[in-house]
């Protein structure tokens, strides 16, 4: 076996390893989500989409830098 060969055989053999390592992570995540379910009081609540916001409800950040301090 020469070296392309060789190293072209060791790319196939690694990509696919890693996708079928993160298969069986993926697999393993979801049966462990459906055996320790998350309870509902536990869970975050809802986000609000960014274009529901009007300009007015955005608070501006407060300004800390002192102007003899350094620059921020």
């Amino acid at each position: 076996m020469d070296n392309w060969t060789f190293g072209f055989t060791m790319i196939v053999v690694g990509m696919g390893g890693t996708i079928v390592t993160l298969g069986l992570f993926a697999l393993m995540m979801g049966l462990l989500k459906k055996l320790f379910p998350v309870p509902a009081e536990e869970q975050p609540p809802e986000t609000v989409p960014a274009e529901e916001i009007a300009p007015e409800e955005v608070e501006e950040p407060e300004n800390t830098c002192d102007d003899e301090a350094a620059p921020c």
